[in-house]
């Protein structure tokens, strides 16, 4: 339905006036809005993802919300459940459209959508991703010339030989209008938004309502992400313009950032507010359920428990102004990348009203039409003569690279991790490297301190560094790395003891500028989490490869694989285009029992595959009894 025509329904004008808190009875509120969301039905011109699609594509709570069984009754019942919130959906974002367009002055209220690509071309055959890309952007009247400048703001989710999808914001009439069977346009409902895992592990972390950290991986703190869709701009939040990387937000930026994405939250009117734009806590659903001969599902229940419980906004407002830390990180300019905020909430001390109100707050930051995706952030964790036979030849002594002239010479090599110690021999170099990129440099011609500016004793950072590319500078050294002529681009994300701390992922992958004529093109991460899903940060480091063809990133597989445990291969080695690295035993034939050899895998080594099924990791390297560099700081 065009909004054209609902603009001269004075009817529909008369029910979005309706006062949704006013004293009337329950009944007559429930079809006081039904008869107001009937008026915006939108009846789209392409069909939705069905769950299986859906499930495939991208690791999100969705399979919580409405999970499929082995019992076609059930599947069926949940099918017709999916069916109708994106009908909710779709009517939400009608009706928020229309409402804006009453606005004094008139606002444009635009909705997050999947918009795919399944079609072939006149010959049947399969089309490339751009060209499936270039014919979303003409479904909704771009030409090329506009979709290369990047108007579309259309953000690459999912790439396959027969399908496309991509994140994009719509006017609900412009997507409504996108027809034909070439097309899918999946709206983003909230269980969409959140990554796989996170309602359950922001509901451990929260649930710590004393100053134990037990269970909570020795930290004090929930860490939230929230991705708003491409195009959304934060360039400017009141009068500050916010630079490229994380920085820390004011108390008034902050506030205003909160009433911007959770308006509700400064009033007493939460609960009813997220109600009517979450089905499955809304009474739509109940009727819908009830109608089904269904119980409302586990999670529906959460969710209600929790708004009606903390709908008291007053209190929750304290919690928020009190109790949270906002940082915010603008996309770059001239592409499709996302801005991110991320809120960090103390965990120790915590009471159940701030568990609660941090519940309600991630609620609400879901169904606001402006974010795209919400994850809890995981805590990272870290995860050579005879390394550069063994990677080479696996024989004894044979390097066939080094006697080809390829021993790294030329290239630059990114490192994020504990830090390196600079003072090493394998490291040492007349002019000491900083956050600038210097070329003349020997070895490290770049050291970006995000967390600090070194490495601890025997730091993990220094080792990895010393594998890679060590090189002593006065002589052969017994533990040279495996390309000695490279050089290194350092990123520090690790404290004095060990523990990470990430920057943005667009900013940790410039390190070494690898845009630039002689920088980093390879970009290794020896760290990861425990999550075996396809999470935001493994999309956003397929991404970067994806849009540079000279740039890769490795990835350490894990340390969570003792007793051959499946599925312990962790974000960001679970991306797609990513190599993810496993470790196998070095030869070390004084320790042979730490040193079996190439055909051994290390024990501690992560397996997959991935929660969607891929196979990971994608090679194996040593990774046990391995002999490099070793820091001492103090020395």
């Amino acid at each position: 339905m065009r909004l054209s025509a609902l603009l001269a329904t004075t009817t529909a004008t008369a029910l979005l006036l309706l006062p949704l808190g006013s004293a009337s009875a329950a009944a007559d509120r429930r079809a006081a809005r039904r008869e107001r969301r009937a008026l915006f039905e939108v009846e789209p011109g392409a069909r939705h993802l069905t769950i299986e699609e859906t499930l495939k594509m991208i690791s999100t709570e969705t399979g919580e919300e409405y999970e499929l069984s082995d019992n076609p009754i059930v599947n069926r019942i949940v099918t017709l459940v999916w069916d109708n919130a994106n009908a909710f959906e779709w009517a939400a974002a009608s009706q928020a459209e229309f409402d804006a367009e009453l606005d004094d002055p008139p606002r444009t209220r635009k909705y997050p959508y999947l918009l795919c690509h399944v079609g072939t071309d006149e010959n049947g055959k399969s089309l490339s991703g751009f060209r499936r890309k270039i014919a979303l952007g003409e479904s909704i009247g771009l030409t090329v010339d506009e979709m290369e400048k990047k108007k579309g703001h259309f953000n690459v989710l999912y790439n396959e030989e027969d399908f496309l999808c991509v994140y994009g914001q719509l006017l609900a009439s412009v997507a409504a209008n996108i027809t034909g069977d070439d097309f899918v346009v999946q709206p983003i409902l909230a269980s969409l938004k959140y990554m796989a895992g996170s309602v359950d592990a922001m509901r451990t972390e929260v649930e710590f309502l004393n100053n134990s950290t037990e269970g909570n991986n020795g930290t004090d703190s929930l860490s939230l992400d929230v991705t708003l869709c491409p195009g959304v701009s934060l360039a400017k939040v009141g009068n500050e313009t916010i630079a490229l990387g994380w920085e820390e937000l004011s108390d008034d930026v902050a506030g205003d950032i909160l009433e911007s994405l959770v308006p509700t939250t400064l009033h007493s009117i939460l609960a009813t507010e997220i109600a009517d734009s979450y089905y499955l806590i809304s009474e739509e659903y109940e009727e819908d359920a009830s109608e089904l001969g269904e119980e409302p599902t586990e999670r529906s229940k959460l969710w209600k428990e929790t708004i009606t419980k903390y709908k008291d906004a007053e209190e929750c407002k304290r919690v928020y102004q009190e109790k949270l830390t906002w940082k915010m990180q603008r996309g770059r300019e001239g592409t499709d990348d996302p801005s991110l905020l991320n809120v960090e909430f103390p965990t120790s001390g915590n009471t159940e009203l701030d568990a609660g109100c941090m519940l309600t707050l991630s609620l609400a930051v879901a169904a606001h039409p402006d974010v795209c995706s919400l994850e809890k952030r995981e805590r990272p964790d870290v995860r050579n003569t005879v390394i550069q036979w063994l990677t080479q030849s696996e024989v004894p002594e044979r390097r066939p690279f080094f006697d080809s002239g390829l021993d790294g010479t030329g290239q630059v090599v990114a490192v994020s991790d504990t830090g390196v110690d600079r003072d090493n021999c394998y490291f040492a170099q007349e002019e000491d490297a900083d956050s600038l990129l210097n070329l003349a440099n020997r070895k490290i011609v770049q050291y970006r301190p995000f967390v600090d500016d070194g490495d601890y004793e025997y730091g993990h950072g220094t080792h990895v560094a010393g594998t890679i590319a060590g090189k002593r500078v006065d002589k052969a050294g017994i533990a040279d790395g495996t390309a000695p002529g490279a050089r290194l681009a350092v990123a520090d994300i690790g404290d004095s003891s060990g523990a990470l701390s990430l920057p943005f992922d667009f900013q940790l992958l410039e390190t070494g500028e690898p845009d630039r004529r002689g920088g980093a093109k390879i970009h290794s991460a020896s760290w990861g989490s425990d999550l075996n899903y396809y999470t935001t940060q493994a999309r956003t480091f397929d991404q970067t490869m994806y849009e540079n063809d000279e740039f890769l990133v490795l990835v350490a597989a894990g340390n969570s694989g003792k007793g051959d445990k499946p599925n312990s291969v962790g974000a960001p080695a679970t991306g797609k285009n990513v190599i993810a690295v496993g470790a196998h035993h070095n030869t070390d034939t004084s320790r042979p029992a730490r040193g079996l050899g190439p055909s051994y895998i290390a024990d501690f080594s992560s397996r997959g595959p991935t929660a969607d099924g891929r196979t990971k990791p994608d090679i194996l390297a040593p990774g046990k009894a391995v002999l490099s560099a070793g820091a001492l700081p103090d020395q």
